[in-house]
């Protein structure tokens, strides 16, 4: 179970989920979400690895949110899953699972989508007395 919000001025996406890697694929999907970007239901699946170690799980969020925009920018996608092999508070180890934005027919001069650029956590990664997981990420202008 996972839920997300975006709300606006200033722009910022609230997640909630039963689970870490709930959260994270939450917050990914608001991300994409935030930007206006529906997930195409054509194309190849593309699978993208990541793998991180950090200090603490707000820093852990950032890096793989920001890493999920840096792909999807670079490479025209969207992202719509995550698979994890490995979900701590400080490490994760998967791949961002979702298809190209634009018809491979559009070719190298169709530019990407903008995606709003990832700022920080507003407020506390939580997990509340109902057991669910929440967060709220800051948005800001389109990366």
């Amino acid at each position: 179970m996972s839920h997300v919000e975006i709300l606006q001025d200033p722009l910022r996406l609230q997640a909630l989920a039963a689970t870490r890697a709930g959260l994270l694929t939450a917050c990914m999907k608001g991300l994409f979400q935030a930007a206006g970007l529906a997930h195409p239901e054509t194309g190849d699946e593309v699978k993208r690895a990541f793998e991180f170690k950090t200090d603490d799980a707000p820093s852990l969020i950032l890096s793989v949110l920001r890493h999920a925009s840096q792909l999807a920018i670079a490479h025209c996608e969207s992202y719509q899953e995550i698979s994890f092999s490995l979900i701590t508070d400080k490490q994760a180890i998967g791949v961002f699972i979702g298809r190209p934005l634009l018809p491979a027919s559009a070719g190298a001069a169709a530019t990407c989508p903008p995606i709003p650029s990832v700022l920080g956590i507003d407020g506390e990664i939580a997990k509340g007395e109902d057991g669910l997981w929440r967060a709220t990420i800051a948005l800001g202008a389109s990366a």
